[in-house]
């Protein structure tokens, strides 16, 4: 009775646990793939429902809404269906490995009805931080410095006038012709001490007398000790002779090329008017092409949004090295290090062999088509050691999207990270998009045709990014709060149907370089030497007008000091050369002496 009644009791409760796994297994599923999933995504991933059929290895989720990260009521996309097949066997060995994956029914860029932020703490790889990574703060901010001084900025206040006089006022230390001026008063005064300490060791009428009687005994006195005082005084005279006659031609020099400095400082007025333009934020007519401030920015945000998915891509993604028959590999967990030695051959935690992509075509031109396929996404890359590649293609031809093709190659088998893309779009329409916006300017291609080829490769911290963009059937939008400005753009655009906008970003995070050119820019830069160079000369002079109003102290002070030097200092040292030249030249009598004869 006791062993019948363990039977049953047992039976129960394998038919309970079953039941409640049946039951339970697949919210509980859920809740662990939306978890990981929003890890990986950087934002709220929800899924509608999901469904397993243990026994015959085939999952299904549906509704899989994927928050954009960039903004918390957009999703980057919606997936309606999801089904993939489960191998059976390497479940017991704790590994997930789907063979097949069948992705339908992709949307782009849908509204979300609740906020998609998550907030947690990315974890940290081992890898070096590399141009991709996000946590490295101001990672662009060099180029970006470049590119923020937009020549079109204020240029509608070219007629308006400017507060030119009072930012003068602000920044003058900082023009180059004050502080050219200011170093001359400087140096003036440094050799000031110098002229007034050697003014003050020029022979003084009582040394000169002195000198005089020492020159008119030896002459006078015949002997040995007379002859040696006198050549003495003749050394004495010589040397202050060619001390003071050297001072004063150093003094005469000093003094012409301090005034030629002085005349020089209208040469630094160039200088001053680049510095003043920047500082008002005035346009600046110097460039033979715009394309980097115009669409510079622009590239730069699209970067950063590719940075944020690579990074994640590299994050999730162990460092690997392979041996000869082992591969080790290393993965910061949240709190802890998790090192795995893995057999060559032997298959990873996590493998999705293959996942077909297909959406739309069902509905005709109105719906995006979409085809393509991913291999070889796996969580442990070193040891499967085979890439991931993604390739698709899609046609949207109700808004004239058509023939994109899309491939790309995550390599992480290897210590240093690579990822390669290439994207092509036969031809896409650009409605609205923002060429340049400044306070007094909002300039944007209303309505275009276009053209794409790009190509990336982000291998360690090296970044190498070109792409081509073909603009045809180009209609403008300007709008600006000064309608002569708005006038003359219209007129400097209107022939411009079509260009073609070249780029590219190389380098790492401390010497990234950006490049672009395009006919668009190129029109842009000759236009404002053209079109605006009355209003360009106007204000030029305008600057340079109050820049020269600052000189008069300065210079004043400067010519008053050099004047008060060509009057007192250089002819006491003039005189004081005279004095001892006439004295070595003039004949000195003076009454003789004899001696009387002895007996």
């Amino acid at each position: 009775m006791i062993r019948s009644k363990g039977i049953l009791i047992l039976a129960v409760g394998i038919t309970v646990f079953v039941g409640s796994a049946f039951f339970l297994f697949d919210s509980q599923l859920k809740r662990v793939l939306e978890k990981e999933l929003t890890e990986l995504n950087g934002a709220q991933v929800n899924i509608g429902s999901l469904r397993t059929q243990i026994f015959k290895g085939v999952l299904t989720l549906s509704d899989i809404q994927f928050a954009d990260p960039f903004n918390s009521m957009k999703n980057t996309f919606d997936v309606k269906s999801v089904s993939t097949e489960i191998d059976i066997s390497p479940l017991f060995r704790k590994k997930l490995v789907f063979r097949d994956m069948k992705i339908r029914g992709i949307q782009w860029w849908t509204n979300r009805q609740s906020p998609g932020l998550y907030e947690f703490d990315v974890m940290t790889g081992v890898m070096p931080a590399s141009v991709l990574d996000r946590a490295a703060t101001g990672i662009y901010s060099g180029i970006r410095n470049e590119l923020t001084d937009n020549p079109l900025r204020h240029l509608g206040q070219l007629g308006s006038g400017f507060t030119v006089q009072s930012k003068l006022g602000t920044i003058s230390d900082k023009l180059a012709s004050i502080q050219h001026l200011k170093s001359i008063s400087k140096s003036l005064q440094e050799k000031e001490l110098l002229w007034e300490r050697q003014k003050s060791e020029l022979p003084s009428a009582a040394s000169l007398d002195a000198l005089k009687l020492r020159l008119m005994g030896s002459r006078s006195v015949r002997g040995l000790a007379s002859e040696d005082t006198g050549s003495a005084a003749k050394q004495e005279l010589e040397d202050k002779i060619k001390q003071v006659s050297t001072r004063l031609g150093e003094l005469s020099h000093e003094l012409n090329g301090l005034s030629d400095r002085l005349s020089k400082t209208n040469q630094f007025l160039e200088k001053d008017l680049t510095l003043v333009r920047r500082e008002l934020g005035l346009p600046n007519s110097v460039f033979n092409d715009l394309t980097n401030f115009t669409f510079g920015p622009y590239w730069l945000g699209l970067l950063e949004k590719l940075s944020y998915w690579l990074e994640f891509s590299r994050k999730q993604s162990p460092v690997g090295t392979q041996t000869n028959s082992y591969t080790l590999t290393v993965m910061n967990r949240q709190g802890y290090r998790s090192v795995h030695f893995g057999k060559l051959g032997a298959l990873p935690a996590f493998l999705l062999e293959k996942a077909s992509i297909h959406s739309g075509g069902d509905e005709g031109p109105q719906e995006i088509t979409m085809d393509g396929t991913l291999t070889g996404l796996t969580s442990d890359p070193a040891l499967y050691r085979k890439p991931t590649y993604l390739k698709l293609t899609a046609n949207y031809p109700e808004k004239g999207f058509r023939n994109l093709n899309f491939t790309c190659m995550i390599d992480h088998t290897h210590e240093a990270p690579l990822e390669k893309l290439d994207l092509t779009i036969d031809s896409f329409r650009l409605l609205e998009w923002p060429i340049t916006r400044t306070p007094d300017i909002k300039l944007q291609l209303n309505k275009a045709v276009a053209s794409l080829s790009l190509t990336g490769s982000f291998y360690s911290d090296q970044i190498d990014l070109t792409w081509n963009i073909g603009v045809s059937e180009a209609e403008y939008g300007i709008q600006s709060r000064f309608r002569p400005v708005e006038q003359t753009l219209q007129s400097m655009l209107a022939g411009l149907y079509s260009f073609n906008l070249d780029g590219k970003i190389t380098g790492s995070p401390v010497g990234l370089q950006f490049e672009a050119s395009s006919g668009l820019g190129q029109k842009l830069a000759d236009g404002l030497k053209t079109e605006f160079r009355h209003e360009f000369g106007a204000l030029d002079h305008h600057i340079i007008t109050e820049t020269q109003s600052l000189f008069p102290p300065l210079t004043e002070a400067i010519q008053v000091r050099l004047r008060k030097h060509r009057d007192e200092t250089e002819p006491a040292f003039r005189r004081a050369l005279d004095q001892l030249k006439q004295l070595s030249q003039a004949p000195l009598h003076s009454p003789a002496i004899h001696q009387a004869p002895k007996g």
